[in-house]
């Protein structure tokens, strides 16, 4: 299988993440077939909140969103084992290197943050919540950086380290060149403006975890972006959901039978539907169980190899 660099790179650092992370420390769902087509939706979703941190010079990379303040439950809890491969939470903080815990040698912990995402090749990351300035200033200064602020926003430099913006909202860590960057502020013009990422997380809905794959991830030309991620229903079994923007009809078609035809023995009792209009979006949707553990999409490579066309 002929995985892209980039791609394999950004899915090493999650697959780091949750094998550290997991380290330290069911009643029946809605029928699958629901997950293909009722989870998606407008309106400020967690997702779509996070895209708004990521700058649309980063459209051709892999986009990985948690929504931290549900995962960290899901992760550390009595069904943890399900939702090993998240157990990361997206922090590249959270790893075998890191010499101390997350409040003392970073000066913040996990329960300060709302949603992660990572983006790139590099352990490039974003998250929002609620930070104490004060406090991460302290811990990195201590390391050896040196701290310099602009309005509400305190960058801190180190030679041979990775840069650390934050503020009482946001924290990044900038490890780009400034066009590139993903920076504590948001930028002028996000992933949430781009009309094909916009359309993706519109499908995947209110996902609690998602990973986007950018232009750069894919062979296929019949597919502009694909999307999977994660739902809870409720108290009910986890279901995910596939979102593939196609270029057309045609496209649409060879993409629901390259699906329909690799699903075939392990995601039994999927419903795949090929959309409609000029751009179709091709979804999928299926229930997590102990066999398929959400996330597994990134360990595995199985439905993200179908559609994009690594081989």
């Amino acid at each position: 299988m002929r995985i892209p660099a980039r791609l394999l790179a950004a899915l090493a650092v999650s697959a780091t993440l949750a094998v550290s992370a997991t380290a330290c420390g069911s009643n029946d769902s809605k029928d699958p077939a629901d997950a293909a087509g009722s989870s998606g939706g407008g309106g400020d979703t967690p997702l779509r909140s996070a895209l708004s941190g990521v700058p649309t010079a980063r459209s051709g990379d892999v986009v990985m969103f948690q929504d931290v303040s549900v995962t960290r439950g899901l992760t550390r809890g009595k069904d943890k084992r399900q939702y090993s491969a998240l157990a990361g939470l997206n922090l590249a903080e959270l790893n075998s290197y890191s010499s101390g815990p997350l409040k003392s040698y970073w000066g913040f912990d996990e329960s300060q943050v709302d949603t992660a995402v990572l983006v790139g090749n590099q352990p490039v990351g974003r998250q929002t919540g609620t930070f104490d300035r004060d406090a991460v200033a302290a811990a990195l200064k201590k390391r050896g950086y040196t701290e310099k602020t602009d309005g509400g926003v305190s960058r801190l430099t180190k030679k041979g380290e990775t840069t650390v913006e934050i503020s009482d909202s946001a924290r990044a860590t900038v490890a780009d060149k400034a066009k590139y960057a993903v920076s504590a502020q948001e930028p002028d013009k996000s992933l949430a403006d781009d009309p094909d990422f916009r359309k993706v997380a519109d499908c995947l809905g209110d996902t609690y975890e998602a990973t986007l794959y950018g232009e750069s991830s894919r062979n296929n030309k019949d597919v502009k972006l694909l999307g999977i991620g994660g739902h809870l229903d409720g108290g009910s079994r986890p279901t995910e959901k596939l979102c593939a923007l196609t270029v057309s009809e045609k496209g649409a078609e060879a993409t629901a039978k390259t699906l329909r035809d690799s699903s075939r023995k392990r995601y039994k009792g999927a419903k795949i539907d090929e959309g409609s209009g000029g751009t179709p979006m091709v979804t999928m949707g299926w229930k997590n169980t102990k066999d398929v553990p959400p996330g597994e999409y990134n360990a595995n490579f199985q439905l993200p190899n179908a559609v994009l066309h690594w081989l």
